[in-house]
This record gives structure tokens, sequence and C-alpha cells, in this order.
């Protein structure tokens, strides 16, 4: 996943400059990515509806 989002960084960036946009690139003061989040590529039907019911009930274990 790290290269995925340097590489995709990457190329915003080389986009904000071929189209000499007046935004701020992406470095490390201004990231377009998260830091310390934990990435996870979902590789099945089963695996999705696991993470769907977790995402569904957790909050109903809080209140």
């Amino acid at each position: 996943m790290d290269d995925f989002k340097s590489a995709s960084t990457s190329k915003i960036d080389d986009y904000i400059d071929a189209h000499n946009l007046s935004i701020k690139k992406f470095m490390k003061k201004n990231r377009l990515w998260q830091i310390n989040y934990h990435d996870h590529i979902i590789q099945s039907d089963a695996e999705y509806r696991r993470i769907n019911n977790y995402i569904r009930n957790n909050p109903k274990k809080l209140g």
C-alpha cells in the first residue's frame, strides 16, 4: 500500500505542476494520506461482511 500512496501522491504533484495550479503540493507538512493509519485491502465477500458487521454494530457496544 505504501507504493500506491507514494505513486499516487507523485502523480498528483506532477499534475499540479503541469497545470500550474495554485495549490500546495503534498509533502511532509502537507500530507495527502493520513499517517499511522492501518490500511487493509478487503479480499473477499465474507471479509467484507465481517468488517461491515463490525462497523455497524461496534457503536452499539459503546452506548
